[in-house]
């Protein structure tokens, strides 16, 4: 049986949604997990306040993290280290796991940062959910890289027997321009049931302006877990979904999860939405204005959401699933 190492950051369980569709294909697996700037436990908070150099405390945090890696490099011996993000891997790390297959999957564009990230450069395969950064790649450094959408775990994501008790649901990092047409559904939809998920401010550093935020019912500042997430997408009459400026041909997990759990979605436009999902699956919007037209359209025509909610629901489960990505990502191996 091959074996695969998985090396990517502890973000919403992502590495063992990677490692299943591995196993569901025939492969022996070990991840490798990591956080480089949150401090998780009371006693790494306790050496971090008391750390006089903040910066070291997390460098010394990426040298262990190299250090894992290779114990289980060597004791493993995988035919093929799948990397997500890679931002923790040293070069001297890179190097002396030479001798095996390396393939690197960019959940985040390289347009973002504007920069080539020295890892695409020590890996043997690139695979890009923004289509864009595959020229982006092309034209800055040579490397040729291949596009790999994100995708949706069923056994995380998919429908449940719940009241739908909520209105209007978004969940995600909250960024300026997002927050700015939340707040403008905010004030829209007043009598309507509405949540949003995500944090946006400490409320250690600012303690008063958290006790004293404005619309404290609706803006809850705080992360939840994927479990929670698909309980809330199924009690959801609607979940909205605004991307970040980076995805111009590539969309966010969300897209796929929310139409894993049958939830009716409502999205900005993107390319690579128009090119694979039908209006009779996905509903889209142009602008802040075609926005708020389009979620009084959606909450007051019930039969229409759950239809496309079930349209899109079959299609994500039919092709879009992290096991259908990881054998995409074989076939280029073995090509």
């Amino acid at each position: 049986m091959q074996k695969v190492l998985i090396i990517g950051p502890e973000f919403y369980d992502y590495n063992l949604s990677i490692s299943d569709a591995f196993v569901n294909l025939g492969f022996e697996t070990k991840v490798v997990g990591y956080s480089i700037d949150t401090v998780a436990s009371l006693g790494e908070r306790f050496r971090y306040h008391l750390a006089a150099d903040k910066n070291s405390f997390f460098k010394n945090r990426i040298e262990s993290i190299n250090e894992e890696i290779l114990r289980l490099y060597h004791s493993f011996k995988p035919h093929l280290i799948f990397i997500v993000q890679g931002s923790v891997l040293s070069p001297e790390t890179m190097l002396a796991m030479q001798d095996c297959k390396k393939a690197l999957w960019m959940m985040d564009s390289l347009a973002r940062g504007k920069v080539v990230r020295p890892i695409v450069r020590s890996v043997d395969y690139v695979f890009f959910f923004e289509k864009t950064d595959i020229e982006f790649l092309w034209i800055e450094a040579g490397i040729n890289s291949w596009f790999l959408p994100l995708s949706v775990d069923p056994k995380v994501y998919y429908p449940m027997e719940l009241k739908q008790e909520i209105d209007i649901l978004f969940v995600g990092a909250l960024y300026e321009h997002r927050l700015k047409m939340l707040g403008r559904v905010a004030e829209e939809f007043k009598d309507k049931q509405i949540k949003i998920y995500g944090n946006y401010y400490s409320p250690l550093r600012r303690p008063l302006h958290h006790l004293f935020r404005n619309n404290k019912h609706v803006f809850l500042n705080k992360n939840i877990s994927p479990v929670k997430v698909n309980e809330l997408y199924n009690k959801s009459k609607l979940c909205l979904n605004i991307h970040h400026s980076q995805s111009k041909f590539g969309v966010n997990q969300r897209f796929f999860e929310i139409s894993g759990s049958k939830a009716f979605q409502l999205v900005d436009q993107n390319g690579y939405i128009s090119e694979n999902f039908t209006s009779d699956e996905i509903m889209t919007y142009s602008s802040e204005a075609d926005m708020i037209e389009k979620i009084h359209f959606a909450l007051n025509n019930p039969s229409r959401r759950n239809e496309m909610a079930s349209n899109a629901h079959k299609k994500v489960m039919s092709g879009y699933t992290f096991t259908d990505r990881i054998k995409y990502v074989l076939d280029v191996i073995n090509d």
